[in-house]
């Protein structure tokens, strides 16, 4: 049975023909990587990718992936002209441990690009990740932390109170600075799993305000 167009006439075999010979052709380019995506902006993307996070991860996230692309300077350019070779170069002045963290921030930016359908594929898919710097042994001594901890006490800034404040808990900063009034009892802390790393929900004892000598 002859296939019907939409206004009601039937095509001929050669133009039936010659659309499919058409589409085999675009889907190979595609597979080849020679049909580019509509242009779009590197700081557009960015954008777009920073605005998403909004809404799912916490503002120190945020902040250290605005940090992080910030060190791309790929500005008007389509995302998708993009090569692995310019990520490389990107990345060679960097330290090692400023090195890894850029390269996975990178990573998460350009799969979300892939995933959302604004390139075909990421520069950074086929890189090898950067060793891992060495890690941090160094820690404050009895004496340091003493220091540190009477400096605090002063409390003449946020700063002060918040570092008070996890010298007291031994928290991760993430969590002590997003503190509210309903999470503190006489007695203890309740930390709901909105704010803790690994998404529990995390309760431990305080004692009184220490008296000032």
């Amino acid at each position: 049975m002859a296939e019907v167009n939409a206004s009601g006439a039937t095509p001929s075999l050669r133009s039936l023909a010659e659309a499919r010979a058409t589409a085999k052709t675009m889907l190979a380019e595609k597979t080849l990587g020679k049909i580019v995506p509509t242009h779009t902006a590197f700081e557009d993307a960015r954008k777009q990718f920073l605005e998403d996070c909004t809404t799912r991860l916490r503002p120190l996230t945020i902040k250290l992936y605005t940090f992080h692309l910030s060190k791309l300077s790929f500005g008007r350019r389509n995302i998708a002209d993009i090569q692995p070779k310019e990520i490389l170069k990107a990345l060679k002045p960097f330290k090692p441990s400023m090195k890894e963290h850029s390269h996975r921030i990178w990573r998460t930016f350009f799969t979300w690009c892939h995933r959302q359908h604004i390139i075909d594929r990421s520069p950074n898919g086929r890189l090898e990740p950067p060793p891992l710097g060495k890690a941090r042994e160094r820690v404050l001594s009895d004496e340091e932390l003493g220091k540190v901890y009477k400096a605090s006490l002063q409390a003449t800034s946020a700063f002060h109170r918040l570092v008070y404040l996890l010298v007291r808990t031994g928290q991760r900063v993430g969590e002590i600075s997003r503190l509210e009034w309903q999470m503190i009892a006489s007695d203890r802390i309740t930390l709901p799993g909105e704010i803790t790393k690994n998404k529990r929900t995390h309760t431990f004892p305080i004692s009184r305000k220490p008296t000032r000598r």
